[in-house]
This record gives C-alpha cells, structure tokens and sequence, in this order.
C-alpha cells in the first residue's frame, strides 16, 4: 500500500457500474470512486452492503475489512 487518497467523485457511467454489483445507491459512489482512481483495496466495515464483495476484486480493487487488510500491511502483502 503506498497511500491513501481522498479521490473525485467517480463519472455516473462508473457509478453505474458499482450500482449493478449489487450495491445501494448511497454506496455505489465508493466502489466506483475506489476502481475509477486506480486502488488497489477498498478497506470497509460495511458487512451489510459490502459483504457480497470482501475479498473480491473487481477492475482492479479489491474490498477488504481493516482487519484482513492490517493483517495483509503486517504481513508485508500490500
């Protein structure tokens, strides 16, 4: 992991994609952001409307709880 970053707000046709992952539309935003910037690791608590996608990657971003990816900084992974 090299930085964190605040990023701009991803384009709707991004926002799109996110939305048809499934995900609510309060948080398509975020997973569109974090793929549009280039992340590599999108890192949320979110189990209810992220669950489906903790440990997956998708155009390059990777969701993942703090503790699978403190766990992975530990590990020198990431």
């Amino acid at each position: 992991m090299q930085h964190v970053a605040v990023v701009p707000e991803p384009p709707p046709a991004k926002i799109a994609w996110a939305a048809g992952l499934p995900l609510p539309t309060k948080d398509a935003p975020i997973m569109a952001a974090a793929s549009a910037c280039g992340a590599d690791i999108l890192v949320t608590g979110d189990r209810r409307d992220f669950g489906h996608l903790l440990g997956k990657t998708d155009e390059g971003t990777t969701v993942m709880t703090p503790r699978d990816t403190v766990r992975l900084l530990l590990e020198g992974k990431v």
